[in-house]
């Protein structure tokens, strides 16, 4: 991305330089998934598998020190390099490489260990420890945050979720399972309008309800004739039951649209 160009030659980034990063990083998934501006931001990295933009410019970063360290002694780069070993200064590039190294629990390989590391070796280590630490920072993000649209969620590593790529499901029906499994169907109850369906105007207006209102029935047969299916498939690992699902939620929806 040219957002990320040179970053692994950078020097710690602003805070508010890094806020802009990561508000342009979520806002390409947001777009990319249909998702409102609400949506859970840890649901944006979880769904989809993506690493945020800060472990990949410190993943950057390490690669680019692998690089160096090899490079011929008598190259500018390398002399760069060695003087900041040799004579080390607060917040010069190689001390913010090695906070990263720390931050990516990778601070027990020495500088000779990475050198002499097999380049596509340090690669997929960095890889991986740039996934495992986003993946259990967003973990934790859930839980500090205490995001209850995310509690029928379960994700065991940073991957994207099988749903996502299935051949046999539409974009539009990737979005719709999407926002069903967010919390970020299109209801008023999942936006903190605590009010009753506009179409039957008898129950509460929740996503769950979209299956049940007998005013939507009416104008979706294939609602009125399911016996299998339930809104829990929605966090199913059996992708037909996801298939069915999001197929019956997508008729309520267009629906509501028409009332």
């Amino acid at each position: 991305s040219s957002m990320l160009l040179n970053s692994e030659a950078s020097l710690k980034f602003t805070k508010e330089n890094m806020k802009m990063l990561k508000r342009v990083d979520k806002n390409l998934l947001k777009r990319v998934m249909g998702a409102p501006k609400s949506t859970p931001i840890p649901a944006l990295y979880l769904e989809t598998g993506s690493v945020p933009v800060p472990y990949i410019i410190k993943g950057r970063r390490l690669l680019y020190l692998h690089y160096l360290l090899n490079q011929p002694q008598d190259t500018l780069l390398y002399k760069m390099l060695h003087d900041q070993i040799e004579n080390p200064i607060k917040n010069d590039w190689l001390s913010v490489v090695q906070e990263n190294l720390i931050e990516l629990g990778l601070d027990h390989y020495s500088l000779n260990d990475i050198k002499s590391m097999k380049k596509y070796k340090f690669k997929k280590l960095v890889r991986v420890s740039c996934q495992d630490v986003a993946f259990k920072d967003l973990k934790n993000s859930i839980k500090d945050k205490n995001l209850k649209k995310l509690k029928n969620l379960t994700y065991n590593k940073l991957e994207m979720q099988n749903y996502l790529t299935s051949s046999k499901l539409s974009i539009s029906l990737k979005k719709i399972i999407f926002k069903a499994r967010t919390g970020m169907l299109p209801v008023g109850f999942n936006f903190g309008q605590k009010k009753t369906c506009f179409a039957c105007e008898m129950s509460d207006d929740t996503d769950r309800h979209l299956l049940e209102c007998v005013i939507l029935k009416m104008s979706c047969p294939d609602i009125m004739e399911n016996i299998e299916s339930s809104f829990d498939d929605i966090y199913s690992s059996d992708m037909e039951k996801v298939y069915k699902i999001s197929k019956l939620l997508r008729s309520p929806l267009r629906a509501r649209e028409l009332l």
